[in-house]
């Protein structure tokens, strides 16, 4: 017979999984167990309580949902679930021992399938009116920080309308309090600006304006699903360390029970007349217990209780649990009165690093404390809420709305290796064998070069600039072509090392990535200004860093043509250039790669200004502090800004100097 699957939740991934709301935002630090303890459980549970339904599974393109969300998802329902890929679930069109699911799709491509019938829809929020024609039941959507909530709220909402059963099915209407919901998980913002997911918390004020929970706050509701599920975890926790110690569980009277653990304590301590007993610590032994009722120190009939005494509940606690354990068996009302709380639910919860700590350990923890930067640590791991504001040097960025892009026109299963997989397992108690062909998914999510970057136009140069510092050395790389109708200079990339990792590494690193491009077009423009004249003595050896880059990318195959910009421009000189392309007064505009550029984008919404008696100038004082004791990361100080100010104004001012001539993609 086969044994249940013993799987492992911390308390937050516990209380989410119990409190199952219709609408569930949660913002996480690193390492908290998302994929596998938060999206992954969901899928599953939503999938059950639907069979045969369509779930939106949301992405901010196909790139990050084939390469990264739905790998992690299905590997984490294979180790928690003993899920089988081909059999319990799959991509593509199911094999025959799925069952039937309500929608039929005229092409499989972006299906995920369970064998109940359940599928979900890979959905790319970059696609302009991806979700057209879709009628979802669900919607889940991971690293939703990126995702644009217009996007959301315009083009994909009114698509969450829930499908009809054509049986009539009540899985199918609002008495599922999943029917129609969403989850949408992001980690912590590291500015001010944020992600939109950051103020959805301030919804829970809003007062319920209808139902049984009318004039009551979404908080309110939250917090009464919270107890509920926090019950569930202290009785779960109370019979498993029962089980896992070789104890029995008893009810008794409160009054007894007090008597019992009276006793027990006193055994324990070794006092009264258990002082003639051997000393046995602070825990009951059986042997303790059989020596108190040979001793006649106890009764017979109490040896088993005193035993026990950890595990004694009163007949009120033993009602309370059976009635939250066997819910919908033991009282069908109380099930209904915490379904109508699961339906009207809109919570927003907030989990730090530290929740995963059984499974990442104490040390790790410590480590990271000891590793990272106070601000990383205060906001990436212990997922502090950032409430500083910044108009800084880039005043006019909008990442959100103007600046910011997520590439999509490459569909990443063109670039997977697909295999013929014949998998075996069970359902329903039967032996089932299938055989499908499938895209390697893990493989697909640990490549790491330019062939799924779709904003990469293999047939143009690559323009890259450096910044140059003793701790930290960054590179920005950029193409030029149009983007939303005008010329522009669009920031596909961005690198850096730090420490002991140097210049070499740093072209090592850009070459390999952009391995698959050279083998198509090797030229690259690297534009320095007087900066880069100086001794490397901190950056490599005794060559200028200039030397340094160029011998490197030459090395690795690349045609390099060098342009000295010579002096740097004033700051106020750079903040009037760059902020006017920001603005759309003045050409080529500003492009920025979301996924591709998050510590780059960072450092721009961070950077700060200042005045002194020289005038208008970048706050660049953060730099030369050592990193751990700053609250800053190297990656996201004014370093990685003064790389993309010398792209940009390379290519602004000085493409006159270029010996190539190409045409734009016209993309």
């Amino acid at each position: 017979m086969q044994q249940p699957h013993q799987i492992y939740l911390n308390k937050f991934q516990q209380q989410l999984f119990y409190i199952a709301a219709r609408d569930e935002t949660v913002i996480a630090g690193r390492r908290t167990g998302k994929t596998d303890g938060i999206v992954a459980p969901r899928v599953w549970q939503v999938s059950n309580s639907m069979p045969g339904m369509l779930g939106a599974w949301l992405a901010i393109s196909r790139q990050q949902a084939y390469s990264k969300t739905i790998p992690g998802t299905m590997a984490a329902m294979e180790r928690m679930f003993g899920f089988v890929q081909g059999v319990h679930m799959g991509w593509g069109r199911p094999p025959r021992h799925v069952r039937p699911s309500i929608f039929k799709p005229k092409n499989y491509d972006n299906i995920i399938w369970f064998a109940n019938g359940a599928q979900w829809a890979a959905i790319s929020l970059a696609q302009v009116a991806s979700a057209n024609s879709y009628t979802f039941s669900h919607a889940i959507l991971d690293e939703g920080r990126f995702a644009s909530k217009k996007k959301i709220d315009e083009e994909f909402m009114p698509a969450l309308s829930g499908q009809t059963s054509p049986t009539g099915d009540i899985k199918f209407t609002d008495h599922n309090p999943f029917y129609r919901g969403r989850l949408f998980v992001s980690d912590a913002a590291l500015t001010a600006k944020g992600s939109w997911l950051e103020h959805e918390e301030d919804k829970l004020e809003l007062d319920i304006e209808s139902g049984p929970f009318k004039g009551k706050t979404y908080r309110w509701v939250q917090e009464q699903l919270e107890e509920y599920a926090n019950k569930i975890i202290r009785y779960d926790d109370f019979l498993y360390r029962a089980k896992k110690t070789n104890h029995s569980v008893h009810v008794v009277p409160a009054d007894m029970r007090t008597m019992i653990r009276a006793i027990a304590l006193k055994m324990m301590k070794h006092e009264g007349q258990f002082r003639i007993m051997p000393n046995h610590g602070l825990h009951v032994t059986k042997a303790m217990v059989q020596m108190a009722v040979t001793y006649k120190l106890v009764a017979q009939e109490d040896a088993e209780l005193i035993y026990d005494h950890e595990y004694l509940l009163t007949p009120e606690e033993d009602f309370e649990m059976q009635m939250l354990k066997r819910t919908k068996r033991f009282s069908p009302k109380f099930k209904e009165e915490v379904d109508d709380l699961r339906r009207a639910g809109f919570l927003v919860m907030r989990a730090s690093t530290l929740s995963n700590v059984d499974v990442l350990g104490e040390e790790y923890i410590r480590r990271l404390k000891r590793d990272l930067p106070a601000y990383t640590f205060a906001v990436s791991i212990l997922n502090i809420k950032i409430k500083k504001s910044n108009d800084g040097f880039y005043s006019n960025l909008d990442i959100d709305h103007v600046h910011g892009y997520i590439p999509d026109t490459i569909d990443p299963l063109s670039q997977a290796t697909f295999r013929t997989q014949k998998a075996t397992g069970i359902i329903d108690g039967k032996k089932i064998t299938s055989e499908s062909y499938q895209p390697d998914l893990k493989e697909l999510s640990e490549r790491n070069d330019c062939r799924l970057d779709a904003d990469c136009d293999p047939s143009l140069p690559l323009y890259i600039a450096l910044d140059y510092n003793a701790n930290i050395n960054t590179l920005v790389v950029g193409q030029m072509y149009e983007r939303d109708g005008v010329m522009a200079v669009n920031v596909i990339k961005s690198f850096y090392v730090k420490n002991e990792r140097k210049l070499r590494e740093l072209i090592q690193d850009f070459s390999n990535y952009y391995a698959p491009k050279r083998a198509v077009n090797r030229d690259v423009t690297y534009f320095y200004d007087a900066t880069a004249k100086q001794g490397a003595s901190y950056a490599t050896t005794d060559e200028r860093f200039y030397m340094t880059v160029t011998r490197e990318l030459q090395r690795y195959g690349w045609n390099v043509q060098g342009v000295d910009m010579g002096v740097p421009e004033k700051h106020v000189v750079k903040h009037k250039i760059i902020n006017e392309a920001l603005a759309g007064i003045t050409y080529p505009a500003i492009r920025i790669n979301q996924p591709n550029n998050p510590d780059l984008i960072i450092a721009m919404q961070l950077c700060e200004v200042k005045m002194d008696y020289s005038g208008f100038h970048k706050d660049k004082s953060q730099e030369k502090k050592p990193e751990a004791e700053d609250n800053l990361p190297l990656q996201q100080r004014t370093d990685f800004t003064d790389a993309f100010d010398t792209l940009y104004l390379g290519l602004k001012l000085f493409r006159g100097r270029m010996r190539w001539a190409f045409m734009p993609s016209g993309r």
